[in-house]
């Protein structure tokens, strides 16, 4: 069911406490749709009542209960300077009132910014690629950062990050100046000229910008050292006997990659081999070759689900598995993609570990052996703790007024398991 709330929002006059006029927005009209039918919320005479209405503001409450404006402030925060009974009894008379704390923060935050005040609004955005809720890898980040924004009574807002399809601007939220701070997992090439272009409008230019993972220029980054796990898995296979891998790649992460790749051939050459005629990738579009890149072989879907788009790719990895017999290991780009690597060589009648070896990226996926336990080998990345370095930091950059470009790297380790076994026999 998706149900989508309309808002109509009516400009209204209003006067501050120090006589500087201003505008604000309330609701004229509201609608809900569900699954494409709309109900209204409530009738314009009920609109009419709202708009009639005076805004009660903590001066007509400190008005009512004989106290000055500052200790209505104070008790509505809960602060313990202010004596429990006065706090209390301040809280009953703004409920009895109609106090809407949203309006005065509102009225706040306008004035505030009008005078280039910064103001916290207690809310931080974060922007991930639009299949994230699929993905116990982003599930894992946004844990973390969860974790770290309820603590501190902070607002979580979620939106679709730029891809090569996804080129959209960003929603109103994100660019009205209410988020505080924001949290991205997007490849530079898509996300830094939306940036560049916000920041010249000054737009987004007093919001900490915090890069999840990938590299953006003028971004703090908050990531896991990719390139110590590559080393890891690699050296692992090494010593197992294998001396030919194809590695996964996507080339829209490629800082990240080539981290990776800087693993990979470090464990290579530790074992005097040229990685020139023992490494292999494979990726959905032609990449710039590097050192070690002998063939591209396009990603494809499961082989159940194979169509016409798909077919020929998964004839191509099959043949050049066959063409290749001297490659025995091979890396998926993250766990899901060494699942439906396995998938593939089921299909093609291939046994793990027996005729190939396979190790994961990530450790957040399960691929099940015959007693339904985990046997996926794979690099550890510790990524609920990304999301709270991440929420971390940028609580401590709202809260310090400091926006200076941090770096966060967090090590990575190794999960052995039951998908890498002894080189066979070919």
């Amino acid at each position: 069911m998706s149900i989508y709330l309309t808002i109509i929002l009516k400009k209204v006059k209003m006067m501050s406490m120090n006589g500087l006029s201003f505008s604000i927005y309330v609701p004229y009209n509201k609608s809900v749709r569900i699954d494409g039918e709309y109900c209204d919320d409530y009738n314009e005479s009920m609109t009419d009542e709202v708009l009639s209405k005076k805004v009660v503001t903590q001066q007509d409450i400190a008005k009512r209960c004989g106290v000055t404006r500052t200790t209505v402030s104070l008790s509505l925060l809960d602060d313990p300077q202010i004596p429990i009974a006065t706090r209390k009894r301040i809280h009953i008379v703004a409920e009895e009132m109609g106090y809407n704390s949203a309006m005065q923060h509102s009225a706040r935050r306008l004035i505030r910014r009008r005078y280039g005040t910064q103001f916290v609004n207690h809310a931080i955005g974060v922007l991930l690629p639009i299949h994230y809720h699929h993905s116990n890898y982003f599930n894992a980040i946004l844990q973390g950062i969860q974790d770290v924004l309820e603590e501190a009574g902070y607002a979580l807002v979620i939106s679709y990050a730029p891809t090569a399809t996804i080129l959209l601007s960003l929603p109103p939220i994100f660019t009205s100046g209410e988020l505080d701070a924001l949290l991205v997992f997007s490849g530079e090439q898509y996300f830094l000229p939306l940036l560049t272009k916000y920041r010249k409008a000054n737009i987004l230019s007093d919001c900490s910008v915090i890069s999840l993972i990938t590299s953006i220029t003028g971004c703090s980054r908050v990531h896991t050292d990719d390139e110590q796990g590559a080393y890891l898995a690699t050296r692992h296979l090494l010593e197992l006997g294998h001396r030919h891998f194809l590695h996964s790649f996507n080339p829209d992460l490629s800082d990240m990659i080539a981290d990776r790749n800087k693993g990979i051939h470090r464990a290579v050459q530790e074992w005097g081999l040229s990685s020139n005629e023992h490494v292999w990738y494979s990726g959905w579009t032609q990449m710039p070759r590097s050192p070690g890149t002998h063939l591209l072989i396009p990603d494809f879907a499961y082989p159940e689900t194979i169509d016409k788009s798909d077919l020929a790719a998964y004839m191509q990895y099959q043949q050049f598995l066959e063409d290749h017999p001297q490659i025995t290991a091979i890396f998926g780009l993250n766990d899901a993609d060494a699942r439906r690597i396995a998938y593939q060589l089921q299909h093609m009648g291939r046994r793990i570990p027996e005729d190939y070896s396979l190790v994961g990226f990530d450790d957040v996926d399960i691929l099940s052996d015959d007693r339904g336990q985990n046997f996926l080998t794979s690099v550890y990345l510790p990524l609920i703790e990304v999301g709270r370095k991440a929420a971390q930091l940028a609580l401590y950059q709202i809260n310090s007024h400091v926006q200076t470009i941090e770096d966060v790297l967090l090590p990575t380790s190794l999960s052995v398991r039951g998908t890498t076994g002894p080189v066979p026999k070919r």
